[in-house]
């Protein structure tokens, strides 16, 4: 048996040349530190075979198998710790059939399957302690139908609807408690329509209308108790109009005033609990301007400030 030892950048190669016949050689693949890295073989220059390679703790890192130095067929990786990592099939350098991937602790990290390089069907992805994170289905790569979102506790998280990879239809968000926390329409991934967003109680937190993914047209938003809050309007996403607001306790108005394009603008009042006027003045531009009146609960005015 004849064997030639190679050092190329850094690494220790070992040719093993078995009775002489050089079309079908095994190579050894060193660290710097003596520790096997990789042992294959090679024919006329080019890697066939099972190919098994290391990390440098002489735990397996991946088995590979060539045809005519192209990965071809059957492959496994492992975490450092002697862990599976993935598991699966190769043609002509992309994913083919079912594969299933690991977490560090050997629970199932996700599975589905691959056609030629693009994930197809049902997927399946888990959480570490094995609970079901994601479920839905590919074509050509691309999500498509209903898709399922879960918690660690494996309460539903969220469930909908995509089309070509985008969110469309209607959607449902959910709080871990299990109660929903917002629900409403996707177009191309994009909000649209009446959407309705909750307290963790069940309670309504907000209900408004969005266009083009911005708030747009009337908001409400309510305080856990079911009380109206605020109210006003928005143009693509920006405050405008008359805006209130009112007591979460009593429901009393505490304040009025009108934004536009998302500013503060013209005079604004806001109102002590008991309905008494509490301050009076002017924003320009989001910003307090000339004389501020302000009174106390009695409404007997206390003092007045002068703003640029």
């Amino acid at each position: 048996m004849k064997k030639e030892i190679i050092i190329v950048a850094g690494y220790l190669l070992l040719f093993v040349l078995n009775g002489g016949c050089q079309s079908n050689n095994e190579v050894k693949e060193y660290y710097e530190s003596g520790q096997l890295k990789s042992t294959g073989k090679v024919s006329d220059g080019k890697q066939i075979g099972d190919w098994t390679f290391y990390y440098n703790n002489g735990q397996i890192k991946t088995i590979e198998n060539y045809v005519e130095g192209k990965v071809q067929g059957a492959i496994k990786q492992y975490y450092e710790n002697g862990q599976l990592k993935n598991i699966g099939s190769v043609m002509e350098g992309k994913q083919i059939g079912e594969w299933k991937y690991y977490h560090k602790n050997g629970q199932l990290d996700q599975a589905g399957k691959w056609d030629e390089g693009e994930k197809i069907g049902e997927w399946k992805i888990y959480y570490s302690n094995g609970q079901l994170e994601l479920i839905g289905k590919y074509i050509h790569g691309v999500k498509s139908g209903e898709w399922k979102n879960y918690y660690q506790n494996g309460k539903l998280k969220q469930i909908g609807e995509f089309d070509n990879g985008e969110r469309t239809g209607e959607w449902k968000y959910y709080y871990e408690n299990g109660e929903i926390e917002k629900n409403g329409t996707l177009e191309n991934g994009n909000e649209i329509g009446e959407w309705k967003f909750y307290h963790s109680n069940g309670k309504v937190k907000q209900i408004g209308n969005v266009k083009n993914g911005q708030p747009h047209g009337e908001w409400k938003y309510f305080s856990e108790n079911g009380q109206l809050n605020q109210i006003g309007q928005f143009n693509n996403g920006k405050q405008t109009g008359e805006w209130k607001g009112y007591s979460k306790n009593t429901g009393q108005l505490i304040y009025v005033g009108s934004f536009f394009e998302g500013k503060k603008t013209g005079e604004w009042k806001v109102f002590h609990e008991n309905g008494r006027l509490w301050k009076i003045g002017k924003f320009t531009n989001g910003k307090e301007t000339g004389e501020w009146k302000f009174y106390d609960e009695k409404g007997s005015l206390q003092t007045k400030k002068q703003f640029e």
